[in-house]
């Protein structure tokens, strides 16, 4: 029997997962020249700018992460912030852009003259019918603001027009209300109610008769009226105030006979300049 024959037969080694993991151990650690354990590498282990976003996970940078003013506009998403992340009266004009801020930024009522720069504003700011009475300072409107012949009577309060508002010789007959004016609307210096008594009066003769009226000056007019009815042919008149509080009237009979005394006629008497 041969020798070999007796040896006994060796058996063929079977690969394990044990072997597998400590064979690319150990080909990873001498392809890369460096192996690390867990928690030991450090900054200066990394060369400076090789930290990509794709490096860090989310929400793992944080403002105790950022030195103090080292964030700026160019690395914020455009669009990303909103009034959230700005601190209430954070922004001054300054940060506004020109033009940047519309009606549709500003609350109702939100605006106030001291937001306002002064004589900044023109017509064209201002809405139709946006200006009430609250709004314009007693005294403040003069005719320079106003538009010529754009003011109608329903614009006017009663009252609220004088004869200063008035100029000379501007009014007609076409800018007074029929039945309008009363003796009260006439200058003149006494208006009074009384009653005036006359002596019998030839047929054709005519008699001047002196009465009292409060508030007459020299040189008025005089308007008499009786308040009750007069002899039929009889009639009276006044001529003028001859002196302070005196106006002068003339009572006259054209009847064709005598004319009886009349002790109390109701007069009415006005005198006018």
């Amino acid at each position: 029997m041969s020798v070999l024959r007796r040896l006994p037969r060796l058996r063929r080694p079977q690969l394990t997962y044990a072997n597998i993991a400590s064979t690319a151990a150990l080909v990873i650690t001498l392809g890369t020249g460096t192996a690390y354990a867990a928690n030991t590498v450090f900054s200066a282990d990394i060369v400076d700018g090789e930290v990509k976003n794709a490096d860090l996970a989310t929400n793992a940078v944080n403002t105790g992460k950022i030195i103090n003013g080292g964030v700026w506009g160019q690395d914020i998403k455009a669009g990303d912030l909103t009034g959230a992340q700005v601190a209430d009266g954070g922004l001054t004009g300054v940060d506004l852009a020109a033009d940047s801020i519309g009606n549709a930024q500003v609350a109702d009522g939100a605006v106030g003259s001291a937001e306002v720069q002064n004589e900044s504003l023109t017509e064209n700011d201002l809405g139709t019918d946006s200006v009430g009475a609250t709004e314009v300072q007693d005294d403040s409107l003069d005719s320079g603001e106003i538009i010529n012949d754009s003011l109608t009577s329903s614009d006017l309060a009663p009252g609220s027009v004088g004869a200063s508002e008035v100029s000379d010789g501007s009014i007609t007959g076409a800018d007074v209300a029929n039945d309008g004016l009363t003796m009260a609307d006439i200058a003149g210096g006494g208006t009074t109610n009384g009653v005036v008594a006359f002596g019998s009066l030839a047929a054709g003769r005519c008699n001047t008769y002196n009465v009292s009226i409060s508030g007459a000056t020299a040189g008025d007019g005089v308007v008499i009226t009786a308040k009750a009815p007069m002899a039929t042919g009889t009639f009276v008149y006044g001529t003028s105030v001859t002196a302070a509080n005196i106006a002068q009237i003339v009572y006259c009979n054209l009847s064709g006979a005598t004319a009886a005394a009349v002790s109390s006629l109701p007069v009415r008497i006005v005198t006018f300049h």
